[in-house]
């Protein structure tokens, strides 16, 4: 088949094509079989397509397609277990973070160290006090 005529068969269900390129197409539908046949191929498909049921993308699309795709991965029970874990614990440890953030800077804030010491709270020993005997001795109270 000639591919100037079957493009003017597609240009043909689009646009209107000039008299010319309308008798042509007439002519060759007329001496081809198979240019009628990509006709009638075209027509029922674009018929289809018409009676088809048309659907647009609803509210919330991407999520009920993630849902299809989990729903449709099969997961071990263990890959399960460790998932329900990771997502139970994840909110604690954030928390302890945060909290771990919050002890350090006020410890840092109180010894005036911004070291390790500083902030763990660990009060910075000098030689004096290491050598000092009753230093043993002194309880805090």
């Amino acid at each position: 088949m000639d591919k100037k005529l079957r493009d003017l068969l597609y240009c043909s269900f689009d646009s209107d094509l000039n008299p010319e390129e309308k008798k042509m197409l007439e002519q060759a539908l007329s001496q081809t079989k198979e240019l009628r046949q990509e006709k009638e191929i075209i027509t029922s498909l674009r018929d289809d397509i018409k009676r088809s049921k048309t659907t647009s993308f609803q509210p919330y699309f991407a999520d009920r397609v993630m849902e299809n795709i989990r729903s449709s991965i099969q997961i071990d029970e263990s890959e399960q277990f460790f998932e329900s874990l990771f997502v139970f614990f994840r909110p604690i440890a954030i928390t302890a973070a945060i909290l771990i953030i919050i002890i350090a800077g006020y410890n840092i804030t109180t010894t005036g160290h911004f070291s390790i010491e500083g902030a763990l709270g660990i009060p910075e020993v000098t030689v004096n006090d290491v050598y000092d005997p009753t230093l043993a001795l002194v309880t805090e109270e």
